[in-house]
């Protein structure tokens, strides 16, 4: 058994523990026992003082609600008796999204594996929370099976222990950036095992300018916007970066005045702070946008928390571009079918309004395109679900056994 490495944090479980995860049984998928421990964690952390300041780890313990994992066992009733964990799943958690351990770290449990995840060496309150408590369920007698199946780490950028980790697992489930995937994929698997990766993405806004006069409540859409955008500070791969107004031209200028004015006015009533090193970033994006021919019409609101640009045309890669932080590139068309030209490889999810999904789905299919994995309302870019980047989480980390 390796040592210890010195510079590992253990915040739940033990290196000892990690060592001894491939001797366990495998789970079926959404096993009683799995489903009783999240759906306690669920009531606790919906109890606890301190997390009902952090709104992603309130909407976390919403979505391990007992209700909703009894949903899942009902969407996922055909691997019952057919389906197993797959053994040792090992998670490297991004550090744009605190409350992503969280989900991964589910999502290896309800598919029936042993879980070892990497936190990120920043300091976040929710990691702590949700650690914490978990670690108080864990010591209960009713949740002991589950115990042994459990490590969260925190350490830094450190190849000898992604390899040792690397070396344990049946499947490595990575979120990051695409840098951050080269560099952990220089670490072996088991022959038998693979890697299930969450790379650079990014997403849109599609607004239908010519519905925008007859919509309701206007200013919610505008709080809408703001927590797809600024609650990560456009960080997360599923937050717009690029908002493509369709409609005629008067509409589209109509729509896109009052829309704008009303995101200003929200952004300050939140008292949005962005950071000084993403003011930086933003304006420095939007230059190169500038330098490299992609847009000739900037625009900010007043203090700059909110810019913008209007790009020429949506053949290339935004993702060379860093959107963040409240920087918009806009694209406009009087055709929706303009818009496949945006939908490549880097294209993750979709969020409309004033279309139906269905519409857009049916575009996406009979075009063939080799992005879109999502396709949301305005303002539910951020609730996570399973299946994401094209992937069933579920399906893809438990393996069938079949009779022939």
């Amino acid at each position: 058994m390796r040592a210890e490495p010195d510079n590992l944090t253990v915040l739940l479980g033990s290196w000892q523990i990690c060592q001894q995860m491939p001797a366990l049984r495998c789970r079926a998928p959404l096993a009683s026992d799995v489903i009783h421990l999240l759906s306690d964690l669920s009531a606790e952390l919906l109890r606890a003082k301190n997390a009902s300041e952090y709104p992603d780890v309130a909407a976390f313990a919403f979505f391990i609600r007992a209700s909703n994992l009894k949903a899942l066992q009902r969407q996922y009733d055909d691997l019952l008796g057919r389906y197993l964990g797959r053994g040792v799943s090992f998670h490297i958690a991004p550090s744009n999204v605190p409350i992503m351990f969280a989900y991964t770290l589910a999502a290896g449990l309800l598919s029936g594996n042993s879980c070892i995840v990497r936190v990120s060496e920043k300091q976040f309150p929710q990691v702590n929370i949700v650690t914490g408590v978990l670690t108080n369920l864990l010591t209960r007698p009713e949740h002991q099976s589950v115990a042994p199946a459990i490590a969260i780490l925190r350490y830094g950028h450190d190849e000898n222990i992604n390899e040792s980790l690397s070396g344990l697992c049946d499947v490595r489930v990575i979120w990051g950036g695409d840098r951050a995937i080269r560099e952990i994929r220089k670490a072996p698997l088991p022959a038998r095992a693979f890697d299930l990766v969450f790379a650079d993405r990014y997403s849109i806004l599609l607004v239908n300018a010519d519905t925008w006069s007859g919509l309701t409540d206007r200013k919610r859409l505008a709080e809408k916007f703001y927590a797809d955008t600024y609650v990560f500070d456009q960080n997360a791969c599923s937050s717009p970066r690029l908002v493509c107004w369709v409609g005629n031209d008067d509409n589209i200028q109509k729509a896109r005045d009052e829309f704008w004015a009303l995101v200003e006015e929200t952004v300050s009533q939140r008292e949005y702070k962005g950071e000084a090193v993403i003011a930086v970033s933003k304006y420095s994006s939007m230059c190169r946008l500038a330098i490299d021919g992609k847009t000739s019409v900037i625009s900010t609101i007043n203090d700059n928390r909110v810019m913008r640009c209007e790009l020429d045309s949506v053949d290339f890669d935004l993702s060379l571009y860093d959107c963040s932080g409240g920087l918009f590139p806009e694209y406009r068309t009087q055709r929706l079918a303009d818009i496949i030209a945006i939908a490549g490889r880097k294209l993750q999810t979709v969020s409309h309004l004033g279309f139906d999904g269905e519409q857009l789905k049916r575009l996406f299919m009979e075009q063939g395109v080799t992005g879109v994995d999502r396709i949301v309302p305005l303002g539910s870019t951020g609730n996570f679900s399973f299946q994401w980047d094209g992937y069933d989480m579920i399906r893809q980390m438990s393996r069938m056994i079949s009779i022939l």
